[in-house]
């Protein structure tokens, strides 16, 4: 049974205040692949947007990414199948959407520490500049004029917005986007947009949120890897099976041709287990992905590895120097069912 948050704080502290956890780091307590997964690097506090994509700041990355490199063995995705069949404790690094503060802070930090990771891109967002859904509900719950969002069809209760960042109402409404049919996003979009007196986020802010060509093909060169993330981030199991074709063929279509290669990895939007079904895993296969990747569970090993569904663990803003430490050191005690 996973620990909960606060058990989670005090054994990371523990480990850390006893001095047991630089010990136990040297000790082979695991064994397999531990994947960690990123979104943004840097300092999302006052951001209009959602403020829960930053999983670290940039002083924070830098000793992430320094721990993983002197500690453990920090692998590509095409060293999978390998560290998966061997003993050992491996780590892969990746991110997903394609943020530009993955070019700009993050980048850097990898090539510093000769560190591998791979980058999960979304190609609408690199080629159309567009803004992410999650991004454009915070945006409008927090540059509303209304205190409040009435009931209506999509929400059932009024949302009242009672904090100073009124976070707690953007995260309402994003468990709301979640459950709809892919049909029904763009008209619970235009709702919001109406009944909170905003009207949809203006374009500007897509042209300042992501890396571009150029930018991929420079780090693709400088030793990071890429691979899918579907066309515009939409839940993939909420789409009929033709529109998943098109998510995921095209993805790997543009990528191949920006980046002269077809890509044999992709991450699924949002992550959850109910965010991608068998038809999914079928297109996945028949577009030329071999491996594929969750946003839950904890460290993988050979005898319980699903090559289409590997398990990944998010690193979040609530992720401590103790915390992140202490991941490392037990993985099996911070996994996510």
């Amino acid at each position: 049974m996973p620990w909960g948050l606060s058990k989670q704080e005090l054994f990371a502290k523990a480990l850390s205040s006893s001095g047991c956890g630089p010990i136990l780091r040297r000790c082979p307590l695991w064994n397999g692949v531990l994947i960690l997964n990123y979104h943004r690097v840097g300092d999302g506090s006052n951001s209009l947007l959602d403020r829960e994509l930053w999983s670290a700041s940039i002083e924070d990355f830098e000793y992430q990414v320094r721990r993983v490199s002197l500690d453990f063995d920090v692998i590509r995705p095409e060293e999978l199948t390998d560290a998966f069949s061997r003993r050992g404790r491996h780590v892969m690094l990746t991110f997903d959407d394609g943020y530009i503060d993955n070019y700009e802070f993050a980048f850097p930090i990898l090539k510093a520490y000769n560190t591998p990771c791979v980058f999960f891109v979304t190609t609408g967002f690199i080629d159309h500049h567009l803004v992410p859904w999650w991004d454009e509900i915070a945006w409008m719950v927090r540059t509303s004029p209304r205190s409040h969002l009435p009931a209506s069809e999509w929400s059932m209760e009024t949302i009242t917005f009672d904090e100073p960042d009124r976070q707690k109402a953007v995260k309402t409404l994003l468990k709301r986007y979640k459950t709809l049919n892919g049909g029904r996003t763009k008209l619970f979009m235009n709702y919001l947009g109406e009944a909170l007196g905003t009207g949809r986020a203006p374009e500007l802010i897509g042209e300042k949120l992501w890396m571009n060509w150029d930018q991929i093909r420079e780090m693709q060169r400088g030793g990071m890897s890429f691979g899918g993330h579907t066309t515009t981030h939409p839940i993939l199991a909420n789409l009929s099976r033709d529109e998943q074709n098109f998510e995921i063929g095209n993805c790997q279509q543009r990528l191949t041709e920006e980046l002269g290669k077809a890509c044999r990895w992709f991450s699924f939007p949002v992550g959850g287990r109910g965010s991608f079904n068998n038809d999914t895993r079928e297109l996945l296969a028949y577009h030329g992905f071999d491996w594929s990747f969750t946003y839950f569970g904890g460290y993988g090993t050979a005898s319980r590895v699903d090559s289409l569904a590997v398990p990944r663990m998010a690193v979040e803003t609530n992720v401590t120097r103790d915390l992140f430490d202490a991941i490392l050191t037990l993985p099996q005690c911070f996994h996510r069912r």
